[in-house]
């Protein structure tokens, strides 16, 4: 999945959120996109905990993993 080029798409377009543990950003959290029990894309989360992913509507399943720490 790329970044498209020009503005970002309105929603439902866009898929966004932030990684928090107790409260507090966690950089370089591994996300990722699931689709039919497919993984089709992975970005870490930034300095802020933030990640983002441009799709086409559908339903999609979002996982965090860490090290040492179980998917959310």
């Amino acid at each position: 999945i790329s970044r498209p080029v020009g503005t970002t798409p309105p929603p439902p377009h866009t898929i966004a959120g932030r990684v928090t543990v107790q409260g507090n950003a966690r950089q370089n959290v591994q996300v990722s996109l699931i689709l039919g029990g497919n993984t089709i894309g992975t970005t870490p989360s930034d300095a802020n905990g933030n990640y983002t992913f441009w799709v086409v509507p559908g339903t999609y399943t979002v996982r965090a993993t860490f090290a040492g720490m179980q998917p959310g």
